[in-house]
């Protein structure tokens, strides 16, 4: 008869056991390949081995031993959700009413636990009046390989002026790469500083 025992590890043992009888692999806690494989992608593998000593004993009654080494290859699911990680909400920002068009501010970027195919994909402008649409628009920058989202702006696109509005709220939502999707939401609200552009007059 063969008997199996498990080495490894304690990581590798907190996930698995092996059944002494019948060499059955079971899982016995919750697995989360992002913490299994800090800094893995979705394209790079992910696996944890086993050792498995076998024993058993011949016609001869003498016991037979070798040593098994078992890999799992842990595949990647969407099954972290992006979160805007903010000290405040709403999230705010200033924006002189002289901004050049084409100038913009910073705006924090939402954290993915999954990454690749799973992480961050798209940011966007939600539940923004007609006047939002014609006065900021997102910019998501890119790597050079256009495979990550590095950076967040809110560009001016019109001219702005303090006296007919001095305050926008807009929500930013973010997207991961999931079928469904997972996503979250920020908002963002937008004052505009004022400058000495108006001069007195008489009535």
């Amino acid at each position: 008869m063969l008997n199996y025992k498990r080495y490894g590890s304690f990581l590798n043992d907190s996930f698995f056991d092996v059944d002494e009888h019948t060499g059955i692999i079971r899982q016995i806690s919750k697995l989360d390949r992002e913490g299994v494989c800090v800094g893995a992608t979705y394209y790079n593998s992910c696996a944890i081995s086993l050792e498995i000593f076998l024993t058993t004993e011949n016609h001869q009654k003498l016991t037979l031993r070798q040593f098994l080494k078992v890999t799992i290859e842990l595949l990647d699911v969407n099954d972290h959700s992006p979160i805007f990680r903010v000290s405040s909400i709403p999230y705010r920002v200033a924006i002189s009413e002289l901004a050049p068009v084409g100038s913009g501010v910073s705006l924090p970027l939402a954290e993915d636990k999954d990454v690749g195919k799973y992480g961050i994909q798209q940011y966007q402008l939600e539940n923004f009046s007609t006047d939002h649409e014609k006065l900021f628009e997102l910019d998501a920058q890119k790597t050079l390989n256009n495979d990550a989202i590095v950076g967040l702006v809110l560009r001016v696109i019109s001219t702005l002026d303090r006296e007919k509005e001095d305050c926008y709220s807009l929500i930013i939502k973010v997207v991961d790469g999931g079928n469904p999707s997972l996503s979250a939401e920020l908002l963002v609200e937008i004052t505009i500083l004022d400058f000495n552009d108006n001069s007195p007059k008489f009535e």
